[in-house]
């Protein structure tokens, strides 16, 4: 649920289709960095964490923000 749900995330935020982001999708390849502030935003929205922008720094690809959302949530 996570993956699926923090990809459909990015695509929206990056203007990409779904099918196209993968975990290993770094995000610096991905926006600027107003999108990402977009994408931790939507992300502490969607699952109820905080995410700092020093740790998305932390966090470089789509996997990397997937494990550290999953754990949260645990």
């Amino acid at each position: 649920m996570v993956e699926k749900t923090i990809k459909q995330i990015a695509a929206d935020v990056y203007d990409l289709p779904e099918g196209c982001i993968e975990e290993n999708d770094k995000f610096s390849s991905l926006g600027d960095s107003l999108d990402h502030i977009e994408m931790v935003r939507r992300m502490e929205d969607e699952f109820n964490v905080q995410i700092s922008i020093k740790k998305m720094e932390d966090l470089p690809t789509i996997g990397d923000a997937i494990k550290y959302v999953e754990a949260r949530l645990k």
